[in-house]
């Protein structure tokens, strides 16, 4: 018989059986001179055998007891200090058979739907419904989030969101404008520019003709602000929309001392509140 010692290195060979360990954990003995009898070492880290064929599934356990059913899966004679499986009958002809672990059929969808989405590159589950519906007839595609998808189809890293907010009135105004409309409205107008206080949120929508009138509607809403409000606008938050990129425009911001903040290009998230 092979004796392995509590050093992974050191073996010692002996005529009739086979005894092995792992590391410096207990041992579990196998006769080479009867194939059906299986010696169980409750103490074993490791059960091993000479002859691969009683193998069938190599997801083995070291229990007699499914730890999912609570249920008994092997049973054993005890002669001496030792308990024997015996394996000889048709039915238990394999080790699998004492130590399968029960698994039920949703598990089982389960594992197949996720080896398939790798095997196809992670292809969506809307594809592999289609392709296999008989692994989606307990369940919704719904239930499964692949991370890796995720993240391969992100192509930058996600905004934080601002905790950030101006205590003064008018302080700063954010400002879009949306258009054109498909529709006019009855008075000729297509497009509408808002401009939202970030202190309190209040919005004011204006009509506009056309996008050029941005300037000029800003300028009426600053005049409005000061004589209903008594105060000031300080910085005006937009995107960078030609509207707002005009000589006008910069000139009265300059004239009544106003700071223009403008969002990166193709970055409309730094403008999230007007957006």
């Amino acid at each position: 018989m092979n004796v392995v010692s509590s050093s992974p290195t050191t073996i010692f060979t002996f005529p009739s059986s086979k005894i092995a360990t792992t590391g410096s954990h207990g041992y579990v003995l196998h006769s080479s001179s009867k194939k059906h009898i299986w010696v169980i070492d409750t103490g074993a880290t490791d059960h091993m055998t000479f002859d691969h064929g009683q193998i069938t599934s190599h997801t083995l356990s070291s229990q007699s007891m499914d730890i999912l059913s609570s249920k008994t899966i092997g049973c054993g004679t005890r002669r001496g200090k030792l308990y024997y499986l015996d394996l000889a009958s048709d039915s238990e002809a394999s080790l699998s058979h004492a130590y399968k672990i029960g698994v039920t059929s949703v598990q089982k969808q389960t594992s197949e739907v996720w080896l398939w989405h790798r095997r196809l590159g992670h292809a969506s589950f809307g594809y592999l419904q289609k392709l296999f519906p008989s692994l989606f007839s307990q369940f919704d595609i719904s239930s499964f989030t692949c991370d890796i998808c995720e993240l391969a189809k992100s192509h930058r890293v996600p905004f934080p969101l601002s905790s950030q907010k101006s205590l003064v009135p008018f302080s700063l105004v954010h400002s879009d404008v949306w258009g054109p409309a498909k529709i006019t409205t009855l008075g000729g107008a297509r497009w509408f520019v808002t401009f939202i206080n970030d202190c309190t949120c209040m919005t004011c929508v204006l009509l506009l003709h056309t996008k050029g009138k941005v300037s000029s509607k800003f300028q009426q809403f600053c005049q409005m602000v000061e004589t209903q409000f008594h105060t000031r606008i300080q910085v005006l938050q937009s995107d960078n929309g030609g509207e707002f990129l005009n000589h006008d425009l910069n000139q009265f911001f300059q004239d009544h001392d106003i700071i223009h903040q403008r969002s990166c290009p193709y970055t409309p998230q730094q403008n999230g509140v007007a957006e």
